[in-house]
């Protein structure tokens, strides 16, 4: 692969990501749209070898075995926490925590004690805590 030196058009498609996840409230839309954008920018403004390039960097991403563990691990993460905020399990712990509860240094020791319980997965812990 050529390295070329794109000066400022290398900030565009961080940027965009940064501020389209503000605005849309949508990650994965928005990282989708920084890499169509830093693809198109390397494709020199083609969009059409833009979207070959990118088809073949995920192509490549995904031949990886580790990395479509990595991907379905942390979907399965993602689902699971989903299952519990519908399911109404992450909103009984809360009520049962407020009921419980009464001071910040509580709260804070709570925290603490339920981020070392469930901590197997970086994500997972973030999300659940």
């Amino acid at each position: 692969m050529e390295l070329t030196n794109y000066g400022l058009l290398s900030i565009l498609p961080p940027l965009l990501t940064i501020i389209l996840a503000i605005v849309t409230k949508d990650v994965v839309v928005s990282l989708f749209l920084g890499v169509l954008s830093g693809t198109l920018i390397a494709a020199g403004g083609n969009p059409y070898q833009a979207l070959l390039n990118l088809s073949d960097l995920i192509a490549d991403t995904l031949a990886d075995g580790w990395n479509i563990r990595i991907m379905l691990f942390t979907i399965l993460l993602g689902l699971l926490v989903g299952l519990l905020a519908k399911s109404g399990a992450a909103y009984a712990l809360g009520d049962w925590a407020g009921k419980k509860i009464k001071s910040r240094t509580g709260a804070l020791i709570f925290t603490w004690f339920f981020g070392l319980l469930i901590f197997f997965d970086d994500y997972f812990n973030s999300l659940t805590i």
